[in-house]
């Protein structure tokens, strides 16, 4: 098995809803892949980036653990958020890891 731990990554999403956590430093994003019809929401620490519902971003993640896959849920569960960024990028320009 290979370790990719501590490996950076970048997956593009587009967020469908921002909503409110009970816990003062997070929120939920539920977030879409343009390559995929899945859409999942995920717990993240509250970004100091503006973003805004129906925009795509470019976030780059370091991997945090090997059991991470290419699922939306796996990737947010295995890996840290280290910066985001909105794209208008065509989806034809994007790859998945």
């Amino acid at each position: 098995m290979i370790d990719r731990v501590g490996n950076v990554f970048v997956k593009t999403y587009t967020i469908e809803k921002i909503e409110n956590s009970n816990e003062k430093y997070y929120q939920y994003l539920t977030v879409s892949q343009y390559d995929v019809r899945e859409k999942e929401t995920v717990k993240v620490p509250i970004l100091s980036e503006k973003i805004e519902v129906g925009k795509k971003y470019e976030i780059i993640f370091r991997i945090k653990s090997n059991e991470i896959t290419n699922e939306i849920k796996s990737v947010y569960e295995n890996a840290e958020i280290i910066s985001i960024k909105e794209t208008e990028k065509d989806i034809n320009q994007f790859i998945g890891f």
